[in-house]
């Protein structure tokens, strides 16, 4: 379409005849590093995104938001923010919060072999621990 930018379309269909189509459409804007995304389900409801580098941190931050409406809906909205871990190079530190203040943060260290292990923990003090291999 543009330099930048790129569209998309889907559409699923139900054999069954019950169901209809449902069908979605996108816009996203990427450069330098920073995205920007809109994008409908049947004009029903409807997601903007955006996520952009912090150039002035002397390590690697990103920061992203995203907020969901529809008719008659109201909205939601998340906020994110990941960054480098400073004293473990190669690590990762992330956490997120949402509009009803529901919020998990999860720390992501690569292990030798390609193995990844990643502990979370939420809003509930729940702790969580995955570990995947690439």
């Amino acid at each position: 379409v543009a330099s930048h930018c790129q569209v998309g379309c889907g559409a699923a269909y139900q054999l069954d005849g019950k169901q209809g189509c449902e069908w979605t459409a996108a816009c996203r804007y990427a450069e330098a590093g920073r995205v920007v995304a809109i994008r409908t389900s049947k004009l029903r409801s409807y997601t903007t995104s955006v996520v952009t580098p912090i150039p002035k941190c002397p390590h690697h931050v990103l920061v992203g938001a995203e907020v969901v409406c529809g008719h008659g809906k109201g909205w939601t909205g998340t906020l994110g923010l990941e960054t480098a871990c400073v004293l473990f190079k190669g690590n990762t530190l992330k956490a997120r919060v949402t509009k009803n203040k529901e919020w998990a943060v999860a720390y992501i260290a690569k292990l030798a072999d390609n193995w990844t292990a990643a502990v979370t923990v939420d809003k509930n003090l729940r702790p969580g621990v995955l570990l995947t291999h690439a």
